[in-house]
């Protein structure tokens, strides 16, 4: 069976971890969003933003002055972020930025000589968006930060690792004066 045929489709939680899938054992974030999801997906905030054209180098005083396109935003509940050309659902997004990967949202004005920006990180890209005035922006900065932290929260806790354990009777160890073990087993605690 090929690894195609293996994928599962649909995400369903499994009964002992409820962020991983039952079928496929891979996390939440991970499956793909098909049209079906997508209608099923609450949304969380929606509003019309403006778009900083990609390839943008703000640090080139050419590149300041290029247009920013008008876009409907999106987020849902699972950590889409949508955007498009305007609020009807059936319209194609232009876009979409997974916020389940997303590092940091930052104030964006310094970069970009712009008031009420901000500035999305994900992996490889930057992603600025503007608003019309600072109410708007803010609404949209709290309630990306409010998913980034949750979004963290869940990272750490998946991460989280217990220190090694000294090996007894291991060269590693048999190397060590014992007030250097005893130096390591207090840094430990």
């Amino acid at each position: 069976m090929s690894s195609k045929d293996n994928s599962c489709r649909k995400f369903q939680a499994n009964i002992f971890n409820k962020s991983k899938c039952q079928n496929c054992f891979k996390p939440r974030e991970s499956h793909l969003l098909n049209d079906d999801d997508l209608n099923k997906a609450k949304p969380i905030y929606g509003g019309w933003l403006l778009l900083a054209p990609e390839g943008t180098d703000f640090d080139n005083p050419m590149h300041r002055s290029r247009k920013w396109q008008r876009r409907f935003f999106i987020l849902y509940e699972h950590g889409l972020l949508r955007y498009a050309l305007d609020e009807m659902p059936s319209t194609l997004p232009q876009g979409t930025i997974n916020m389940n990967q997303c590092s940091d949202v930052i104030d964006g004005e310094s970069r970009t000589g712009q008031r009420s920006s901000l500035c999305i990180l994900v992996p490889d890209k930057e992603y600025f968006i503007r608003a019309e005035n600072k109410e708007i922006i803010n609404g949209w900065r709290e309630t990306l930060i409010v998913y980034l932290r949750s979004n963290k929260q869940t990272q750490k806790k998946k991460r989280k690792v217990e220190p090694p354990t000294p090996q007894v009777g291991s060269q590693t160890s048999a190397r060590l004066s014992s007030e250097e073990m005893n130096g390591l087993i207090v840094s430990w605690k």
